[in-house]
């Protein structure tokens, strides 16, 4: 079974995975970063209004074969602001 590597950044720094993970197809090591995602992302949480994280594969010939990303942002509402807090039909928070 193919080994990848899975090297996250946390929009400051790369951290390289030396350890790796066993998936079966390239798909199915996509679909390990990305649900990694969110996991990260809580990890991760920054007192800024934004986040930025990727999650890059290698193969085990150290060469890049996929990535995940997932960008999170925060903004306040306007002052004055004439929108109802819906958007199709579904709460706003």
């Amino acid at each position: 079974m193919p080994r990848f590597y899975f090297d996250c950044f946390d929009g400051w720094e790369w951290v390289r995975d030396e350890v790796g993970l066993d998936c079966p197809s390239l798909d199915m090591a996509l679909a390990e970063a990305q649900d990694a995602l969110p996991g990260l992302a809580r990890d991760m949480l920054s007192d800024g209004p934004a986040l930025s994280i990727r999650v890059r594969i290698r193969d085990q010939k150290d060469v890049f074969v996929g990535e995940a990303a997932l960008d999170l942002t925060t903004s306040p509402r306007s002052p004055g602001s004439t929108a109802s807090g819906r958007l199709d039909g579904h709460r706003r928070y």
